[in-house]
């Protein structure tokens, strides 16, 4: 067989694996016209056959074809031995009928059993062409044969590789139930879409928050209305504001009496750095610090002024 005419028949046995179920070893039923075309050829059936479906076969025949063999007179009596080689099919007639009624009906409309058919009658081939997913095998100018798919079979085998992407029965049933359940829930009351809540950061990777201290009484009440106190805090206030009152005066009293000093000791007042009550705590501290030093400065140097003068009024008498 040449190589291109196995590459045909490959890929004709591909249709009828994949879309209608055929499995090795092939079962092909062998008419008796088949049988004696082929021992005129010398040529076994059981070689010829796998070399056409590219593949392992089982040559089958009926007791119709053997029975009809037997009738055709002593020139068919090596067909009868061959066919009695094969393995029988069992057919429902009692008695016998032509072979080519006894393959039709075991075929029948859809090739339920998976056979392939060679035969060299026409008649039966044009019938079994009507049949779609059904393999014929015949032989011409001693040649073995496998025919292409007819039309009804490679339209039959379009339809069935549809029908695998359709939904089965058990599916459209479920599918209608479950919009069914679902439609009177929409109409009623429409479930609300579910929010995504905020995820909040990593607990450990901030800090640790802080003790929060208690606000002092004028910040936390800087926005509070009046308040009505009574006779208790309202004494204890008036108090308070003596006291701080006292202090401010004393503080007064503490300046005024360094200024005259600076004044008597002859210091300008020029370079002197008075308080401003508009600066900082920090920096009012400096400055009395600062002043501080300055009278002990100018009291030392009094001092030691006074005592030379004095020392000098106490020696000009006592020279005179």
């Amino acid at each position: 067989m040449k190589v291109k005419r196995q590459k045909t028949n490959k890929k004709t046995m591909t249709v009828f694996t994949r879309s209608y179920g055929f499995r090795e070893p092939y079962q092909v039923l062998v008419d008796g016209n088949f049988i004696k075309v082929s021992l005129d050829m010398r040529a076994d059936v059981r070689n010829t056959l796998p070399a056409v479906l590219v593949g392992q076969v089982k040559p089958m025949t009926t007791g119709c074809v053997i029975a009809e063999l037997r009738s055709l007179g002593e020139e068919f009596m090596g067909a009868v031995i061959a066919a009695k080689r094969f393995e029988k099919r069992r057919c429902t007639h009692h008695q016998p009928i032509p072979a080519a009624d006894c393959i039709g009906e075991i075929i029948g409309s859809s090739n339920k059993h998976k056979y392939a058919v060679a035969s060299q009658d026409v008649q039966l081939r044009v019938q079994l062409r009507k049949v779609p997913g059904t393999p014929l095998i015949y032989i011409k100018n001693s040649v073995t044969i496998l025919e292409p798919p007819s039309p009804e079979t490679i339209i039959h085998a379009e339809q069935l590789e549809k029908r695998k992407n359709e939904p089965l029965p058990f599916e459209i049933s479920v599918r209608t139930k479950t919009v069914a359940e679902a439609e009177p829930q929409s109409e009623t009351s429409p479930t609300p879409a579910k929010k995504k809540k905020a995820k909040g950061p990593n607990p450990l990777s901030q800090k640790k928050k802080k003790p929060k201290t208690s606000a002092p009484p004028s910040q936390s009440n800087q926005n509070v209305g009046p308040v009505l106190l009574g006779d208790e805090t309202a004494a204890a206030l008036e108090g308070a504001a003596a006291v701080v009152g006292t202090k401010r005066t004393r503080d007064d009293d503490d300046h005024a009496s360094k200024d005259d000093d600076d004044h008597k000791d002859g210091t300008d007042d020029e370079h002197q750095e008075l308080p401003s009550p508009l600066t900082d705590a920090t920096e009012s501290t400096d400055k009395k610090r600062r002043k501080r030093r300055k009278h002990k400065k100018s009291k030392k140097s009094g001092e030691a002024l006074d005592e030379s003068n004095g020392s000098a009024g106490d020696s000009s008498p006592a020279d005179a």
